[in-house]
């Protein structure tokens, strides 16, 4: 039962990665949806969340044009792969700091 409860918490709780992922696929379902129509066949689209305001696919009609968006793409991706780094590093800290806490590793 407490198993079930503390999954159930878990589930609950917002995460960014796939809070992102849930809203990238309901992008992809409107262009899923044209698609369907015969429209937008052949377009790019993205393969991960890059945020609110960011198009998850691009169509000739649109303000942006694919060299410019598939740039974005490029540069926000590197971004993202940044900020990993930089979160591998903080918990690469942590987990060294909570082994010599307990004793795994000396100083």
């Amino acid at each position: 039962a407490a198993s079930r409860a503390a999954s159930v918490r878990m589930e609950a709780q917002s995460s960014r990665w796939v809070d992102g992922e849930k809203k990238l696929k309901q992008k992809l379902q409107v262009l899923y949806d044209r698609q369907q129509q015969g429209k937008d066949l052949g377009v790019p689209v993205l393969t991960r969340f890059l945020g609110d305001d960011f198009p998850a696919f691009v169509t000739p009609d649109m303000d942006i044009s694919v060299d410019e968006w598939r740039a974005q793409v490029k540069a926000k991706y590197e971004e993202m792969r940044k900020e990993e780094e930089e979160w591998q590093k903080e918990m690469a800290k942590l987990i060294e700091q909570r082994e010599r806490d307990i004793g795994i590793t000396t100083p």
